[in-house]
């Protein structure tokens, strides 16, 4: 018998999920993996339904320059091994460049208002923020795992504009990121969060890309 997102399976339906079924694998774009201490890619929720992960990245503004748009694009490809993907832009808020602190929130709300009309009730959110979590890459990896173990087949993380993300969006975060302390440009900022997520599944899958 084998234990598989808090339910117990027999030793038949591990393996197919595992990855008897390469036809299930491919059609899906998913990586399946035969160590089970190790979830990665798929879910089983409470009424035994397989479920796709899903990573979902909710950004502010669209990347102009086209070496973001490529470096963002090599590692949501990679991305799909494990996962459907999928990178949601909404409008920035024009404002002048000297925004008084009433302005600045006014900004923040209606960015976060977007924000949150792109987010479902089903999904865990992690909020990129400078006063949230710092973790390691290896504590981020777990965390994803623990959040697969648990049933969490919809992940969902937000970076905002430039002036960062508003009460309510931080509110609705289950989780705050942080990056550490380093002021970045948030588009930047998109390629290293994708980058992390990346890192996360190969170091569950057990990858010699994380050294």
């Amino acid at each position: 018998m084998v234990k598989f997102t808090g339910k117990i399976f027999s030793k038949k339906f591990a393996t197919t999920i595992y990855g008897a079924e390469q036809k299930f694998a491919t059609k899906y774009s998913i990586c399946l993996y035969t160590h089970v201490d190790k979830p990665c890619g798929i879910n089983v929720n409470s009424g035994g339904k397989i479920e796709i992960m899903k990573i979902k990245i909710v950004c502010v503004g669209k990347l102009k320059e086209r070496y973001w748009r490529e470096a963002i694009a090599e590692y949501s490809k990679r991305l799909t091994r494990f996962a459907k993907v999928e990178i949601v832009q909404v409008p920035d808020e024009k404002a002048p460049e000297t925004l008084s602190p009433a302005q600045m929130n006014q900004v923040k709300a209606t960015e976060g208002e977007r924000i949150l009309s792109k987010i479902k009730d089903n999904e865990y959110v992690f909020v990129t923020a400078i006063k949230g979590k710092e973790r390691t890459s290896e504590e981020f990896a777990q965390k994803i795992a623990d959040l697969t173990t648990y049933g969490h087949s919809n992940l969902t993380f937000v970076i905002g504009g430039s002036l960062g993300t508003s009460p309510a969006v931080n509110q609705r975060g289950d989780d705050l990121l942080s990056f550490g302390k380093f002021t970045m440009p948030h588009q930047l900022m998109r390629l290293v969060l994708i980058e992390q997520i990346y890192r996360a599944f190969m170091i569950n899958s057990g990858s010699p890309y994380h050294k």
